[in-house]
């Protein structure tokens, strides 16, 4: 997946992210839960918000932005989806992140069965977990295959089979999440800084069939 968002990047000229442990964590827990509990939303079961999540792992943000997607099978899927939309491919594409993590896990009981989730961060107090990824072509659907993304992205993943393609992409620009369950939802959450309040505005929704 990081190959993928820095390859984008580089066509439009900008710099790579990396891999921050912190955000790979807030991914993780957030796509195990919406494959859990059938859902996709930005805030969790638990009633935790992008920011929330990202906080209790530890990370010390200045900024943070969330996608999210269901449904999709595949890396080059769910990306297609996002960069379709504004809110998805604003986050993506936005020069002020420097970090990122990401998790997709599967389960074959559920609804939309993929549920995924990108973080984005940037924090002068947090660091990379290791080199940049360079900016290079990413994998393709033949040379990679969905079970392979999945075993790299997310080891433990629970475990099932395929549904209804559906996604949701949101920045959000405050604690406040926003809430999806139909088919091929998107929005998108960004958060500008630490004292931002559930008052600051949603930058976009949509919604694509």
């Amino acid at each position: 997946m990081l190959a993928h968002v820095n390859h984008v990047r580089a066509v439009h000229h900008l710099p790579p992210l990396c891999q921050n442990k912190k955000l790979q964590a807030a991914a993780k827990r957030h796509s195990n839960d919406m494959a859990k509990h059938d859902f996709m939303d930005h805030n969790g079961t638990d009633g935790s918000s992008v920011s929330r999540r990202i906080t209790e792992a530890g990370y010390k943000w200045e900024a943070v932005a969330e996608n999210v997607a269901a449904g999709q099978e595949d890396v080059e899927s769910v990306m297609q989806a996002w960069m379709k939309s504004e809110g998805h491919r604003k986050n993506i594409l936005d020069p002020s992140y420097t970090m990122f993590g990401t998790a997709c896990t599967y389960n074959k009981s559920t609804t939309m069965e993929y549920y995924w989730t990108q973080d984005f961060g940037f924090g002068t107090m947090e660091a990379c977990e290791k080199d940049r990824v360079r900016h290079s072509k990413p994998p393709t659907r033949k040379q990679k295959k969905l079970k392979d993304h999945l075993k790299t992205l997310v080891p433990d993943t629970l475990s099932g089979a395929v549904a209804p393609v559906s996604h949701l992409n949101s920045t959000l620009h405050s604690d406040e999440a926003l809430k999806h369950r139909a088919p091929a939802a998107i929005a998108a959450v960004e958060i500008g800084d630490e004292s931002s309040s559930d008052d600051d505005k949603q930058d976009s929704k949509a919604q694509s069939s």
